[in-house]
């Protein structure tokens, strides 16, 4: 007995907003068919892609967000700098450590976040004046903070001062 499945037609990075082309039916037999995988590219057309999705790989319900972020009220949203070389090791959801200046030059202060929108395909840097250690390009992602850190992450990026580490 083999069941529908709704697979990548091609590559698609994460973010992607789906539209038809992108889509396409085949069928697998019913034992390899993966947990909540969609049957029909009605549900997922219009949506976004949390994480890389390679050609041929089915889609789930789980690899699909919304548009909007929904926030608590004590989170705030932030777009800031990584170093190129690192955006193919984050996924929204990564847990990232924001290095910003601390009370003194000497000691850095660390603020967790977490990486809500990443664009591996994104051009130039909307921070043209920063870039990544070694003047490595940068790309900007969107982080989820604790709303309590957002001013002092925002100035450190207007000021070319933070720095974003992956962490496990």
């Amino acid at each position: 007995r083999t069941a529908p499945v709704v697979v990548a037609a091609r590559d698609l990075p994460t973010g992607h907003e789906l539209v038809e082309g992108d889509l396409r039916m085949v069928h697998v037999p019913a034992v390899l068919l993966p947990v909540r995988a969609l049957a029909s590219d009605e549900e997922a057309v219009g949506r976004r892609l949390a994480a890389p999705l390679p050609e041929g790989s089915a889609l789930t319900f789980t690899q699909l967000r919304d548009g909007a972020v929904a926030l608590s009220t004590d989170q705030a949203l932030l777009a800031i700098p990584v170093d190129a070389a690192l955006v193919r090791h984050l996924t929204p959801g990564s847990r990232i450590d924001l290095v910003v200046p601390g009370t003194d030059a000497a000691t850095p202060r660390t603020i967790g976040a977490t990486a809500v929108e990443i664009d591996e395909t994104a051009g130039e840097s909307a921070f043209p004046e920063t870039s990544g250690a070694g003047g490595s390009a940068s790309t900007v992602i969107v982080v989820a903070v604790e709303r309590e850190d957002a001013p002092a992450i925002a100035h450190a990026t207007r000021e070319g001062w933070v720095v974003a580490v992956p962490v496990g």
